[in-house]
């Protein structure tokens, strides 16, 4: 076998291997937003059933984290006045993959989610609900935030935060609840907030190391407000 016919048939082997790469990544990609959505499916048949999104900001997922607050700001602007835009971030300020946008007016949001949900955005689909969180989002959002805000580690992956929110309800009041993403996918694990730090600390005494849902799960104070 000659040299130019082995650097061909190598060359040959190599094409094939990319190609065959590329369709796993671009298959493994289809199956994480199918799953992303089947996940999310409960809350998606609320909202087409009416659920009315009855405040003026919005939550946004599965978003690329190289988005800036002025480009998720930007094409928000196609449901209506922006009037606050911030990507979320970890303690290291890389961004978590989702933001909030505040609109002017609540029906600019309700707007923002029959026009711009499930649509494409820089290469991701994203995903949009009401924010649950009362407080304006102005000076330091974390502050407020320490000592009553616990972390829950080792959910199934296919629980939603209403499930989380209501199995820690007896702890006390809960302002909120949320199953934290990476790259549109459950890590199995979310973050509760609780009314007062009695109640965050009641929480991890009480539910810590016990059973939930088939598993064990870890209840700690959330480090990110520590």
């Amino acid at each position: 076998m000659s040299r130019n016919h082995r650097k061909y048939e190598k060359r040959s082997k190599e094409d094939n291997e990319y190609k065959e790469d590329k369709k796993y990544k671009e298959k493994k990609k289809y199956k994480e937003e199918k799953k992303y959505k089947e996940e999310n499916e409960e809350y998606n048949e609320e909202e087409e059933e009416g659920v009315d999104i009855t405040t003026n900001r919005i939550y946004i997922s599965n978003l690329d984290y190289s988005v800036s607050w002025q480009d998720l700001k930007d094409y928000m602007r196609k449901a209506g006045e922006v009037h606050f835009a911030k990507i979320l971030t970890n303690y290291d300020g890389y961004s978590k993959g989702c933001g909030i946008v505040e609109f002017e007016t609540i029906e600019d949001a309700k707007n923002a989610y029959k026009e711009l949900n499930e649509t494409e955005f820089q290469g991701r689909t994203i995903y949009i609900r009401e924010d649950r969180e009362d407080f304006k989002y102005k000076g330091n959002r974390t502050s407020h935030k320490k000592g009553r805000q616990i972390h829950v580690d080792n959910l199934p992956f296919s629980m939603n935060w209403r499930e989380l929110k209501d199995h820690f309800a007896e702890a006390g009041d809960i302002e909120r609840a949320d199953m934290l993403m990476s790259r549109g996918k459950p890590k199995g694990a979310g973050t509760i907030l609780f009314s007062t730090k009695e109640e965050a600390q009641k929480a991890i005494q009480s539910f810590n190391e016990t059973k939930f849902a088939g598993r064990t799960i870890n209840v700690k104070m959330d480090d990110y407000f520590d």
